[in-house]
């Protein structure tokens, strides 16, 4: 599991089709990895939209808290359900509609994570 420090982290996820599709943003306070927590396989890919700092919080850690602190427990499906929130409005909002809506959209999605009063638009390229 991890938090984003700072940064943007962009979540895609392959359709049957063959054609990616961004599912969610995560910036600097949000949770990912929550998959972990549950032995579950990653179901999207994560990609660097921005140079990312992440605080890694290992499994057990965060099991051993839980037991002893409810509160955070309840902090942590707060923010699960957040992610899943977010992944929802991404679907809603990109999916359907005239291409100029959807882009629309978008740009107002990304400045709700814009560091700094800056938007990136720029495709991270793996290495």
């Amino acid at each position: 599991v991890y938090t984003v420090r700072a940064g943007l982290v962009r979540f895609e996820r392959t359709t049957e089709r063959g054609d990616r599709r961004i599912v969610r943003l995560a910036g600097r306070g949000d949770l990912i990895g929550q998959e972990a927590l549950l032995g579950r396989a990653y179901a999207d890919d994560a990609v660097a939209c921005t140079p990312v700092e992440l605080c890694r919080i290992p499994r057990h850690l965060v099991e051993h808290l839980c037991e002893a602190r409810s509160e955070l427990l309840q902090e942590l499906m707060r923010r699960w359900q957040r992610a899943l929130d977010e992944s929802e409005t991404w679907s809603d909002a990109l999916s359907a509609g005239p291409a100029r809506r959807r882009v629309l959209k978008l740009l107002a999605l990304l400045v709700r994570h814009a560091e700094a009063d800056e938007v990136h638009l720029g495709v991270a390229r793996k290495a």
